[in-house]
């Protein structure tokens, strides 16, 4: 019976089982990162995940000539670019 009172306890099959799904992440990050221990969260994976996406709707945004670009700020980041000694 689940405690009414306090329903953040978890029982201990809960325990068990949530301690059996981290075990089984950790041996999918094990395998992918090629036996290296790599200690990732889901969070830092989402987040990743969520950047690689966002650079490749970029990539594809540019390759398409849908992304808006400011030209005069890019032609003046060259030409400081090109002048800069240093």
């Amino acid at each position: 019976m689940v405690n009414p009172i306090n329903r953040s306890i978890k029982n201990t099959y809960q325990q068990t089982g949530e301690r059996k799904r981290n075990l089984k992440e950790e041996e999918k990050n094990k395998a992918i990162s090629g036996g290296v221990i790599v200690n990732i969260s889901n969070a830092q994976l989402a987040e990743e995940q969520s950047i690689k996406n966002k650079v490749e709707t970029i990539k594809t945004l540019l390759k398409e000539g849908k992304y808006p670009l400011n030209r005069e700020k890019v032609a003046e980041t060259i030409l400081k670019f090109l002048t800069d000694v240093g």
